[in-house]
């Protein structure tokens, strides 16, 4: 059996949400097919998935012509008993020539559209698309339970094509460093760790400027540590500026930092304000026995239940994370592994 997947860029050039995703998705896939990935970036074979460009990583719209060019060719060459998208942009003219496809859903354009502040049209087109794309779809899937009854909600046809297929990760050939964490780390602090695109919707600098303004008798107890990019990073650095006593910003971070802040922090704050379809920060978290206090937005809430409450759901207000850090700072040594294992046997993919 031959699987052909399509994604925007390779996972090894933009690492993170639906990358992070198709690194374990391809391997699930690989235990019954040989494997191709069609993306942006440098050709390559990697864990035994042939990786195959279809030119370099770029926003250039001129580029995307050679891109499906390119896409087309290899699609009509090749023999594929399964094609899998998850990506709209560069699978398009797959959608459009109505090849068998299965699609994977891995959020609301519109929504997105609608949070990002675009306009009425290009919100209007968005979900034209989604709903375009949905409708041609010879099966689709999504990583949760909230986004099934989501799809449903909307496009009732769906019912008989539509599954849940949960993440699953590769296990990293990184190990946390002790002398990472020993120089990150504040030991007079509670340390939480902060790993997320930063825009609107994820809710960083929104919560930070929140939290940072409020007085509270607890506040200078805690120590942000925050990685990722995104439009914010510059206001978030603003804020570091102001308060080097409470917040550390990294930008973007090796898989070795990371892993080693999640060993080293207290917890993992997920504050989003729209569109968590899953929240693939709390299972990285979860994997090196790092629990997690998130805001009660879409599916996170239910993946802090299938971690047996190791973690905290709090109420987007200062003084509900204030009263979730109270509960995650209980948590033991012991919990912390416990968490750890059970991450391990549900979400691991283990090839070594």
């Amino acid at each position: 059996m031959n699987s052909l997947v399509i994604i925007a860029n390779f996972p090894f050039n933009k690492s993170g949400g639906v990358g992070t995703y198709v690194l374990g998705r391809t391997q699930e896939l690989l235990m019954n097919s040989t494997v191709t990935v069609l993306g942006r970036g440098d050709s390559c074979v990697c864990d035994g998935i042939n990786y195959v460009s279809l030119g370099p990583v770029s926003n250039n719209v001129k580029s995307f012509f050679n891109n499906w060019f390119n896409l087309m060719k290899i699609v009509k060459r090749g023999q594929w008993n399964h094609i899998e998208i998850h990506n709209i942009p560069m699978a398009l003219p797959i959608i459009l020539c109505s090849f068998n496809y299965h699609y994977f859903f891995h959020g609301p354009a519109d929504a997105e559209a609608k949070v990002e502040g675009k306009s009425r049209f290009k919100i209007f087109i968005a979900r034209a698309l989604d709903r375009f794309i949905l409708n041609r779809a010879s099966r689709v899937s999504v990583v949760s339970l909230y986004f099934y009854n989501y799809l449903l909600k909307r496009y009732s046809t769906l019912e008989n094509r539509l599954s849940i297929i949960e993440p699953k990760f590769i296990l990293s050939k990184h190990q946390k460093d002790e002398k990472l964490i020993s120089s990150m780390i504040k030991p007079d602090r509670t340390n939480v760790v902060i790993v997320r695109r930063l825009v609107e919707r994820t809710g960083v600098y929104n919560f930070l400027k929140f939290f940072l303004d409020i007085d509270h008798p607890n506040k200078n107890d805690f120590h942000f540590h925050i990685c990722g990019l995104g439009p914010q990073l510059n206001l978030i650095k603003n804020l570091q500026s102001e308060n080097p006593h409470l917040l550390t910003v990294y930008g973007r971070v090796t898989e070795i930092k990371k892993q080693s802040l999640y060993a080293g922090c207290n917890f993992n704050l997920v504050p989003s304000v729209a569109l968590e379809g899953f929240g693939l920060v709390l299972v990285e978290g979860a994997l090196q026995g790092c629990p997690s206090v998130v805001s009660n937005i879409g599916a996170m809430p239910d993946i802090i239940k299938s971690f047996k409450y190791f973690g905290s759901i709090y109420d987007q207000s200062v003084e509900g994370f204030y009263e979730s850090a109270k509960v995650v700072c209980g948590f033991s040594q012991k919990n912390r592994r416990e968490l750890k294992e059970f991450a391990k046997r549900k979400y691991l993919i283990d090839k070594s």
